[in-house]
């Protein structure tokens, strides 16, 4: 019977591949055991994939799926085929996987992104995912970022391999002219400036650290998800500068997908970043109903870091109905890190209704000098309240 089944199945492929002189002839595992081909597309391409940019304006490229939730699958050599002639029934599903172990997994693509000239038009080297299911046959896409840097023509080549899905790449021709756009200005709604997008935040924490003492106490509201493809810029990223305002999340999620820079240009002067978070140096801030996500890494020696805030010098500061899912590292000398806030200085610091989901590492030099918590890294004062908060992350 195996005998019959295997000269059937030759014959098969035999008349197939005569009767098709001009068919691109690939591995049965490719075509008959693959849920398709990965996606890759760009809504600013063109037809014949030509992306045209000005100076400082950007271009996504969208991987789909860029996570699936699959079978497990058993893993024998040449399975599934070699499962269906040994038990003689159906092994693969097309978009569930190889049925043999139905344990649902999650299989993530490898993308690779290269330009040929960065210089020209920069692409993002992390993929900002989406949020898929925990069922089989859940998927979610992924994105880069391409950023036209100055005047001129490369390609960015893309590539995405998912195990079980055809692997796919497209090159585009980007074409980038000087014209620089110009960042506009947010809209001012009740006194907050309305911020939907990486470019607004950017322009928010310009406009507080360049001009620090007039607007220190600009207030903002975040009206969509946010995903910073670009290392961040923290508002008030030293000790020399301060943040005093609000910030309303509005339930939205800001989601570092590069971490945090290390160094920026404040008003034609290098400034090292050493207070790390969405605002460095807080003194009289409120930050509540918001989510961080992603990564960042601490750069410098004696840095303070967490998602919301790294270093509390002023009293009055509130934190309240915030999420962590940042995984947030120290790898430098005697820095001090939390989850929500890195160190408290200062009195009347109340750090409410808050939950920490991240993992707090801390690979310190001497970890003798480094503090570490899930939900305030080090307090310098019996003045800071910490009410109904949780830590669920590990902390080490």
């Amino acid at each position: 019977m195996n005998f019959c089944k295997k000269a059937v199945s030759w014959l098969l492929a035999f008349g197939l591949i005569l009767g098709s002189a001009n068919m691109t002839v690939q591995a049965e595992e490719t075509t008959q055991y693959s849920h398709g081909t990965v996606g890759i597309t760009s809504d600013a391409a063109d037809s014949t994939n030509v992306i045209s940019l000005k100076k400082g304006e950007t271009a996504t490229v969208s991987i789909s799926p860029y996570i699936h939730v699959q079978y497990k699958g058993c893993g024998k050599e040449k399975c599934p085929a070699s499962c269906e002639e040994e038990y003689g029934v159906p092994c693969f599903e097309v978009g569930n996987g190889c049925k043999c172990d139905q344990t649902p997994t999650t299989r993530t693509a490898e993308v690779a992104a290269t330009a040929a000239d960065p210089a020209v038009a920069a692409v993002s080297t992390e993929v900002a995912a989406q949020t898929a299911g925990e069922t089989v046959g859940s998927q979610a896409a992924g994105s880069l970022t391409i950023t036209a840097q100055t005047a001129g023509e490369t390609t960015v080549a893309v590539s995405a391999k998912l195990q079980d899905w055809v692997t796919a790449e497209v090159v585009y021709t980007v074409k980038v002219t000087e014209e620089e756009v110009k960042a506009e200005i947010p809209e001012l709604v009740e006194g907050y400036y309305q911020i939907d997008s990486e470019q607004d935040l950017k322009w928010f924490a310009e406009q507080v650290n360049s001009d620090n003492t007039v607007n220190n106490s600009l207030n903002a509201q975040i009206t969509a998800d946010i995903t910073l493809t670009e290392a961040y810029v923290p508002i008030a990223p030293s000790k020399a500068h301060t943040y005093s305002g609000t910030i309303d999340g509005n339930g939205h999620t800001i989601t570092f997908a590069n971490g945090i820079a290390a160094k920026t240009t404040i008003n034609d002067k290098s400034v090292t970043i050493t207070c790390e978070g969405l605002v460095g140096n807080a003194a009289g801030a409120t930050i509540k109903n918001l989510t961080i996500a992603g990564t960042i890494d601490v750069t410098a020696s004696k840095n303070y870091a967490a998602a919301f805030v790294g270093v509390v010098t002023g009293s009055s500061v509130n934190v309240t109905n915030c999420i962590n899912k940042a995984n947030i590292t120290d790898s430098v000398l005697a820095s001090t890190t939390g989850g929500i806030v890195g160190y408290a200085l200062s009195s009347d610091v109340n750090i409410s209704n808050c939950i920490n989901y991240g993992n707090i590492t801390t690979n310190a030099v001497s970890k003798s000098l480094a503090y570490t918590g899930g939900i305030l890294g080090k307090g310098s004062s019996s003045l800071i309240n910490i009410t109904n908060c949780g830590n669920e992350g590990t902390v080490s």
